[in-house]
This record gives C-alpha cells, sequence and structure tokens, in this order.
C-alpha cells in the first residue's frame, strides 16, 4: 500500500501547530546539546562528557529524520514521551552527567526506561491492522520480552562506551586498581578492559536490567486491565489519540489501494 501521508496544506490547523511545537522543543533541545558540547570543550571537558553531548545532540533529531525518510508523522504524545524520557536519560542523564551522581537518578531513569521502552512497543503495535484481533496476553508477553530486548542492547552500549570512549557507565574502578595499572603503566583500551574484568563488578548491569524488568511489568499490569477489563488507565487517551493524528495526517487508503493489499496478503 503506497503512502498515504497528506499534503501540508490539507492538514487541520491544530495537528500543524501541535506537530510543529513538538519538532520545535526537539530541534531546540538538540541545540542545546550543541551548546553544552560548546562549553565543554571551552573547558577542556573536565568530566569526559564530549560524546555523551554528541549523542545527545543526534538523539533528538530522530523522530524527525524518521519522519522525513519514511514519510510519516508520529502522533503528540508519542514526540512527548520520547522527548521527556531523552531529557532525562541522555540530555541530563548523560551530557550533564547525573548518572553519575552520589544518588538514585541512574536507578529511577532504568526503571522508567523499562515502561517507556513498552509504550513504545505498544505504539508500533497500534500500527498492526489486525491490531484489536490479537490475544492480548500474547501481546503483553511480546511487548514485555522486546522492551528487555531493547535493555540488552542499552547495556551493550554501555560496555562499548566504555572500553572505547573511556566512560564509566558500569562503575567506577577501585583505588587499588588505579594504583596497579598506574604502576604498570596500563592505559588506553587495554587499561579500560582490565577495569571491567577485575574492577567493575556486574550489579550495575544486574540492577539495571531487574530495575527495567520492574517498569516493564508495571506497563504489562496496566495493559492487561486495559485491555480485558476494558479500564482507560490512560492507554485509551493514547489510542484514540494516535488513531486521531492518522486521521489528520493521512488520507484513507482508496478501496483499489486495500484490495490489493489484502491481496497481497
Amino acid at each position: 500500500m503506497k503512502n498515504n501521508l497528506k499534503k501540508w496544506s490539507e492538514i487541520d490547523k491544530n495537528a500543524k501547530i501541535k506537530h510543529s511545537v513538538a519538532i520545535a522543543i526537539e530541534l531546540a533541545l538538540s541545540l542545546a546539546s550543541l551548546i553544552v558540547l560548546i562549553v565543554y570543550l571551552v573547558n577542556e571537558d573536565p568530566n569526559n562528557r564530549t560524546w555523551s553531548c554528541i549523542g545527545s545532540i543526534l538523539i533528538f533529531l530522530v523522530p524527525l529524520l524518521i519522519e522525513l525518510i519514511f514519510r510519516t508523522r508520529f502522533s503528540f504524545m508519542e514526540h512527548i514521551f520520547f522527548t521527556l524520557y531523552m531529557i532525562g536519560a541522555v540530555f541530563l542523564g548523560c551530557a550533564f552527567n547525573f548518572h553519575n551522581g552520589d544518588n538514585a537518578y541512574d536507578e529511577i531513569m532504568h526503571f522508567i526506561f523499562g515502561y517507556v521502552s513498552c509504550i513504545f512497543f505498544f505504539y508500533i503495535f497500534l500500527r498492526w491492522k489486525d491490531y484489536e484481533k490479537q490475544n492480548p496476553y500474547l501481546l503483553t508477553i511480546f511487548i514485555v520480552v522486546l522492551s528487555m530486548g531493547v535493555a540488552s542492547i542499552w547495556e551493550c552500549m554501555e560496555t562499548f562506551v566504555d572500553i572505547f570512549l573511556g566512560q564509566n557507565s558500569l562503575g567506577f574502578p577501585t583505588e587499588e586498581f588505579i594504583k596497579e595499572m598506574d604502576a604498570q603503566g596500563i592505559t588506553g583500551i587495554k587499561r579500560n578492559l582490565y577495569e571491567l574484568m577485575y574492577s567493575v563488578t556486574v550489579w550495575d548491569t544486574v540492577s539495571d536490567m531487574s530495575l527495567h524488568l520492574g517498569g516493564s511489568v508495571i506497563f504489562a499490569a496496566q495493559y492487561v486491565v486495559h485491555r480485558k477489563i476494558k479500564k482507560p488507565l490512560m492507554l485509551a487517551f493514547l489510542k484514540k489519540e494516535f488513531e486521531t493524528n492518522k486521521k489528520q495526517f493521512f488520507n484513507e487508503p482508496t478501496e483499489k489501494e486495500v484490495t490489493c493489499s489484502e491481496e497481497a496478503a
């Protein structure tokens, strides 16, 4: 079925405003990340935040790039969930180094990530033509499993940046380790690898994955109640807003397109 994205001139004024505001916020946050990067570079990047800032600059451009490349439109609430989480996890957590503070910030964000990643997959399944016909328990399992897959990718990413970019996403080395490495003159990637192998425990990864699972379970319970007991629990609102967005930005497929799509299936 061909893409039926409406022309901008055909779209409702309120829908245009909401979508433009969502994109403007994301662009502003990308620009703010660039400014933070410049400030760090001018001050010789004391906390090794250069790559975190670059990641923050790029991540806020992702929704816009997807919309341009695939000629689609995310709903306003999809943009909001994405933006709010990325402000906490990437802009504040990574670029401003909140994750490495002496507090529970990192743990809280991993718990929220479990929930938000499920919302992400919830929206993906809403785009499925036969969504309403699917077994809600099976969909719940799929959503939670996919969410945990995202968590594992995130932990792999933390390992990558720790090894190759010298970050401390998985924990900080002990004083004994630092003294031993300094005494042996070991630096660079080899030192980063040794740090993960002999100094940093698996606790950070295990706790992060467990917290992510906790957030996913919260969504799973919410989703089952929403589908089986027919309680809104916010998900009905998100679904309605998603469907409204589809009507505002996309033309209904023609009878010929529907027929061709059914024959292809």
